[in-house]
């Protein structure tokens, strides 16, 4: 089975895109049928283990593939669906998160959560095995970005504050690891002028203006970018080789930090080749050591976009290209082959992409046009083709 512990966000706009992406995708009709309805227009693309998201124009959501503990947001558990379904009850949505089995929608200050509650996540006063259809976060207002982590989750407010809730084993909502968790939302202490959040398994990070990228929780393989002699700190550390940062990204326990000047850097577990920086046998996995401190991924510039998986990386370059490194045994680099690379191979028939995101062991691609992309895993139909035959080249979601 693929990796389901993996973290994805955000949004991953090319630079040049003025404002949010609106393109659409149309689907010719078969021969002898009528045309059926043009596809929505999309603008923001996510991803958890094994499922997926698109961010319509006009604000409403579609999501496909896994739906064990209800992510699909349409009412049901336990129906997987390997084309999009529309995510009930969101209206005017503007960014999108997701987490293994748990999914977030922003729009106008305010957050729907649904999926798997069992530790709090959907932030309702109570832990569930499931919340179905998707609820609006009656304790956080003024929301500007949510992010996902494994079994947590994250709200950037007013002046650059953050909020979580949900699991606290590792100290990743910023409490002392003798709390457990929580059920609702409460303030990171020592954070603020925040500008982006993302989050791995059990660490999150918080990208703050000026650059600098902090981090907190777990940091059994140097996740949080230091040398520390406990496994966790829920007390936010700056990483100090990181400066000029304006995008990060996290696999489950792998850092990533986009600079300005189009390179990228990765550090904590370097299982698979995530560090795309060191020379290692990538079977078996751990014989790609850790790192604590930031490595640049070789191979990459004039990146625009950052996405990390469970198993694999991407980065969108500023011609519309694609690179990913890391696992394949699903096909998930997109490159035709089911081969691991510890350096950056480019994604096949990809041109013109705006969007990125990353599942479990599948990756996702909106082009100018308004075409969907997924490759990798789909055991699930997680790539919204009709099938549920796994990818190592991109095929098209079908909308």
């Amino acid at each position: 089975m693929p990796h389901r512990s993996c973290t994805v966000l955000g949004r991953y706009l090319a630079a040049g895109a003025a404002g949010t992406l609106a393109a659409t995708l149309a689907m010719p009709a078969a021969p002898g049928r009528a045309a059926t309805a043009p596809a929505p227009r999309l603008r923001q693309l996510a991803a958890g283990g094994f499922s997926a998201y698109a961010l319509g124009a006009n604000g409403q959501v579609w999501a496909w593939g896994d739906d064990m503990e209800g992510q699909l947001g349409n009412g049901s558990d336990n129906t997987a669906s390997d084309v999009p379904l529309r995510v009930v009850g969101i209206s005017r949505a503007s960014a999108l998160a997701a987490s293994d089995n748990t999914a977030y929608a922003l729009g106008e200050g305010k957050v729907w959560a649904w999926g798997d509650d069992g530790q709090g996540q959907a932030a309702n006063g109570k832990t569930a095995y499931s919340q179905q259809r998707p609820e609006v976060i009656s304790h956080l207002n003024g929301v500007t970005e949510v992010a996902a982590g494994g079994y947590s989750a994250y709200a950037l407010g007013a002046g650059g504050k953050v909020w979580a809730w949900g699991d606290n084993s590792m100290g990743q909502l910023g409490r002392s690891l003798s709390v457990t968790g929580a059920v609702l939302p409460h303030r990171v202490a020592r954070l603020a002028g925040v500008e982006r959040l993302i989050a791995g398994e059990s660490t999150a990070y918080a990208l703050r203006k000026g650059g600098t990228v902090w981090a907190w929780g777990d940091d059994a393989f140097g996740e949080l970018g230091q040398r520390l002699p406990t496994p966790a700190s829920p007390k936010p550390l700056r990483l100090a080789r990181l400066r000029g940062v304006v995008m990060i990204a996290a696999s489950a326990f792998t850092g990533f930090a986009l600079a300005r000047s189009g390179t990228v850097w990765a550090w904590g577990d370097g299982s698979f080749g995530l560090l795309g920086a060191r020379q290692c046998r990538v079977q078996p996995r751990r014989r790609c050591l850790p790192s604590s401190v930031p490595v640049r991924v070789s191979g990459l510039g004039h990146v625009v976009a950052i996405a990390a998986g469970g198993q694999s990386a991407y980065a969108l370059a500023k011609g519309g290209t694609v690179w990913a490194w890391g696992g394949n045994t699903y096909g998930q680099l997109g490159n035709g082959s089911t081969r691991a690379s510890t350096r950056p191979v480019r994604v096949a028939r990809l041109h013109h992409v705006v969007s990125i995101a990353a599942g479990g062991s599948a990756g996702y691609a909106l082009e100018a046009d308004g075409t969907v992309w997924a490759w990798g895993d789909n055991s699930y139909g997680q790539l919204g083709n009709g099938t549920t035959v796994s990818s190592a080249i991109p095929v098209r979601v079908r909308f």
